[in-house]
């Protein structure tokens, strides 16, 4: 329950967070690129990511209706802690705009704004 109450609030604060002036999503990004695990090597911890330690993941697997199944994990003084979601490309954005969704129906935004050769 409270994880739920958590997931919930953060879907909530997420979804008040404005984009600021100037930036932009990059266009024609290959999802194909993103997939697999990513490993967090800093952060502005969020609220719901208070009890983290470490060994913070995020893993992307391709769905078959074209979706993209979010895997994020860390560690915890009591183990680990997993949450899993989906995310889609928003329409006509060329797919670096994503909507992420943990928890039915709160979702929030997340913009690829730069890309490495």
């Amino acid at each position: 329950m409270l994880r739920t109450l958590t997931l919930m609030l953060a879907a909530l604060v997420a979804g008040c967070a404005q984009i600021p002036d100037g930036v932009t999503a990059v266009e024609g990004f290959d999802s194909d690129r993103y997939l697999g695990k990513w490993y967090e090597i800093a952060a502005f911890p969020m609220f719901f990511q208070r009890q983290c330690i470490g060994d913070t993941t995020a893993e992307y697997a391709l769905r078959s209706d074209g979706d993209i199944t979010v895997v994020n994990r860390c560690r915890t003084e009591d183990g680990f802690d997993e949450v899993t979601g989906k995310a889609w490309a928003v329409d006509g954005s060329g797919n670096g705009r994503l909507k992420v969704s943990f928890f039915w129906p709160f979702r929030s935004d997340y913009w690829v704004i730069g890309l490495d050769d």
